[in-house]
């Protein structure tokens, strides 16, 4: 009994010391998980301009932690399969350049019961399957910090336009901080 006492408290004491460590690990999974889905609508935003032959508009909300994807409305007034996704709770995006807002663009205004801001950023897909000029070249996705922490340096995700400006792909900092 003694015995099993010893190894209960000994395992005790191991989580209590590996679960601080295991947490900052899926708070990590969770921003890879969210760069990963935004590179699949990306990919998803492609493949149905092309399929459909209509721009299709990719729009980023940092201010209410959205994004989503929609046909653009020059080519039909409502879009049937409209897509909205929220970050993760842990999860923040910022974008670099910011040339084309949605104010700009002839999209619908609601999402899925969202509706994105004015500052929103829209990522144009052109029929032909290529990203149009203005949109942006880049995007930062980031874990929060916690409340009363300090921000994790190099803890990002840069989503960066190929070279070609052909798709967009996931890059660590640190290549991307050399692109620039």
């Amino acid at each position: 009994m003694v015995e099993l006492i010893l190894v209960m408290v000994l395992m005790v004491v191991v989580a209590s010391l590996v679960a601080p460590s295991m947490s900052s690990f899926f708070r990590g999974r969770s921003l890879d998980s969210e760069a990963r889905r935004f590179i699949s609508l990306t990919r998803f935003a492609q493949n149905r301009a092309v399929s459909e032959g209509v721009p299709m508009v990719l729009w980023v909300d940092a201010e209410q932690r959205a994004y989503g994807l929609i046909q653009e409305a020059t080519y039909a007034e409502v879009d049937a399969k409209p897509i909205t996704y929220e970050l993760a709770e842990d999860v923040e995006i910022q974008t670099g350049f910011i040339p084309v807002v949605v104010r700009q663009l002839s999209i619908p205004k609601t999402y899925n019961g969202i509706q994105p801001s004015v500052e929103a950023v829209a990522i144009r897909f052109l029929p032909d399957g290529f990203i149009a000029e203005g949109s942006p070249q880049d995007l930062w996705m980031n874990e929060k910090p916690r409340q009363g922490a300090a921000p994790v340096k190099n803890s990002g995700i840069w989503i960066t336009q190929t070279r070609g400006g052909g798709m967009y792909e996931i890059q660590t900092n640190n290549i991307a901080t050399v692109r620039r």
